[in-house]
């Protein structure tokens, strides 16, 4: 095993930096220390271990089928540190992202990979690498620091056509010495090198899967723990749930959610929730019919807003009784604290009634982008719940803080509401379509 300049040279930097942030920083030491700490918690090492053991047999097996050997140690242990390790601690947002395993087989398998290989295989010399990797680096956090902020803009643009150019360079230097050493190349080593990284972390997959699962169910299950105190019951709830939904994590966490919401303490109460999430599944999945005189179809509504990027999560009833969604919050605007928008439906059981899109400001005067992103959010929510025809008024309410319109029986109400002070506050500006049917359980707070 033996490492190539780069990655020496990266060991050296990194050495260099934590020793002297750690010869020079107390509070450094501390953090490190208290990092150790928690690291050292006994689910972490389970789930490392857990890791370690499950890689170790996938070594085994493609060892057996003759695709490891010893020289591939240094890749593998390469890849355990940069895809294993490193997913693993994101695994809070696998959890809640849709679909993520199909995304990292993706990212394990195409041509970008290869691309990143043939880039790293051959190196400069040490001192070479010793001026190539700190460039490198800041070139990299100058790009963040400038996508932070629009008026880095013409300077990001430059610097992405350093980094864009830095990478041609190390491909070409590569691909260079690769066609005048071919032979030293076009190896079953070298094969081997390609393939076992794609290979592991095809196979890591499913460790990943059952790690998702568990996750999901110990955060799904951990505010059950403090609202429900007979033992007993929540542990029925927790394995009849498990029962019912098996791997649908999505469905065992709004039966969590439901038995606080309704506060169910007996498990006849557990077992309607489990046929009642069954039954609104299938609602979800072949939704009624919805007259015009109810409302919109929540489930319609849902995704009103997909194309910009705010797609709310499942209508379920609240702690008030009306039923609602929300979509996750999404950032926009191009300064270093980001404005937010969010997509809410709110109304009856069998009908939305209300619509609304709402942007967080975190100053006065949001940033051009920041507005245009929030009109063309409502423009395309008029549309698709008014149709293309009704979509006017709309504009007779942009560029505007407070005002009312009306597009058919749909009222569109456009609120303001300022925060913190006039220097450093921010505002919420809303968009509402209330449709008549709606009932405001609070009246004068919308």
């Amino acid at each position: 095993m033996e490492l190539n300049s780069r990655e020496i040279a990266i060991l050296i930097w990194l050495g260099l930096v934590i020793g002297f942030t750690a010869v020079k920083s107390r509070d450094v030491r501390r953090s490190f220390f208290a990092l150790v700490r928690s690291f050292l918690q006994h689910k972490i090492l389970i789930c490392v271990g857990g890791a370690a053991l499950y890689s170790a047999g996938c070594v085994w097996l493609l060892a057996r089928f003759g695709l490891w050997e010893w020289a591939n140690l240094q890749t593998t242990l390469l890849w355990g540190l940069t895809f294993a390790f490193v997913t693993m601690m994101d695994i809070g947002k696998l959890e809640t992202e849709p679909r993520p395993l199909r995304r990292l087989a993706k990212e394990a398998v195409n041509a970008t990979a290869l691309i990143v290989f043939i880039a790293e295989f051959y190196t400069f010399p040490l001192w070479g690498e010793l001026i190539l990797v700190p460039f490198l680096f800041s070139l990299g956090m100058m790009i963040a620091i400038g996508e932070s902020d629009a008026k880095y803009a013409t300077v990001l643009r430059l610097l992405r056509v350093l980094q864009i150019g830095a990478g041609w360079g190390l491909l070409f230097y590569s691909l260079g010495r690769i066609a005048q050493e071919l032979r030293d190349f076009a190896t079953l080593t070298t094969a081997r090198e390609l393939a076992v990284p794609m290979l592991l972390s095809l196979m890591f997959l499913p460790f990943l899967y059952l790690l998702i699962l568990w996750v999901s169910y110990e955060n799904a299950t951990f505010r059950l723990r403090v609202t429900m105190d007979d033992q007993k019951l929540r542990r029925f709830a927790i394995w009849r749930g498990m029962a019912a939904f098996r791997t649908n994590t999505d469905l065992f966490r709004r039966l969590m959610r439901t038995i606080q919401l309704e506060e169910i303490q007996d498990r006849e109460g557990i077992r309607r929730a489990i046929r009642q999430l069954r039954e609104l599944r299938r609602r979800e999945r072949h939704p009624p019919k919805v007259e015009w005189i109810n409302g919109w179809s929540p489930y319609a509504a849902q995704s009103f807003l997909a194309g910009q990027g705010l797609t709310t999560g499942d209508y379920h009833h609240g702690y008030d009784g009306e039923w609602w969604a929300e979509s996750p919050s999404i950032e926009i605007g191009g300064d270093l604290f980001k404005d937010r928008l969010i997509y809410r439906i709110a109304g009856t059981e069998t009908a939305a009634t209300r619509l609304s899109l709402e942007m967080n400001a975190n100053r006065p005067g949001t940033p051009e982008a920041s507005d245009a992103r929030f009109w063309a959010g409502a423009d395309a929510l008029v549309q698709c719940a008014l149709g293309d025809t009704q979509a006017e008024p709309n504009f007779s309410l942009a560029g505007r803080d407070e005002a009312e319109a009306m597009s058919g029986d749909v009222r569109l109400r456009l609120t303001r509401d300022d925060w913190g002070n006039a220097a450093r506050g921010g505002y919420t500006r809303r968009l509402s379509l209330i449709h008549p049917a709606h009932r405001e359980l609070y009246p004068g707070l919308e």
